[in-house]
């Protein structure tokens, strides 16, 4: 009886302990993953808010100097900042991404690893480990480089504003401090 108890004690052991350590990875990534959701839906909203009113990101990338480009990051993020970006009079030279194969397609890829073009500012489209990436640019490339979240919400203070002197010049209540 007591080797019978012995073996399962030194075969559960290990599987519990094994078991435990991949539920706190998944509990981990799980967090991660509802954290990264929970940035995304707020990006996404004061985007849509900025689209609602008719802004663009382009203005604040036109009031900056920023006609050429590079976007950090392909994924649904740095698709859709393509997207808005396309018909604004900025021009996207190029992509960064670590994927490649995944990319949008017509898009000229670069690899951080590469050379890099020179651009006015590169946008990184990328929530998590901004400034992990902003460093790497930083030693490739002598250019600003910009969240994408900078670049949406700034676009609201420089638009917002201004947009809510001109409604209240034309006899409407919008407020000074509403954001896009």
């Amino acid at each position: 009886m007591g080797k019978v108890s012995g073996f399962f004690l030194k075969t559960l052991t290990p599987g519990v302990l094994a078991g435990s350590l991949i539920a706190v990875k998944y509990a981990k990534d799980a967090r991660q993953s509802k954290e990264r959701i929970r940035r995304d839906y707020l990006l996404y909203a004061e985007w849509l808010k900025m689209k609602q009113k008719g802004e663009s990101p382009g203005a604040y990338l036109r009031q900056n100097g920023w006609r050429r480009v590079a976007i950090y990051g392909m994924g649904a993020v740095g698709i859709r900042l393509y997207e808005e970006l396309r018909g604004s009079g900025t021009e996207i030279s190029y992509v960064i991404d670590r994927r490649p194969r995944y990319v949008y397609s017509g898009l000229r890829v670069c690899d951080l690893n590469g050379e890099l073009e020179a651009v006015d500012a590169v946008i990184v489209s990328l929530q998590s480990d901004y400034e992990t990436i902003r460093k790497q640019l930083e030693e490739k490339i002598q250019a600003p480089i910009v969240s994408v979240k900078d670049v949406i919400f700034k676009s609201c203070d420089i638009q917002g504003p201004a947009a809510g002197r001109e409604a209240q010049a034309q006899g409407t209540n919008r407020k000074e401090d509403e954001a896009c």
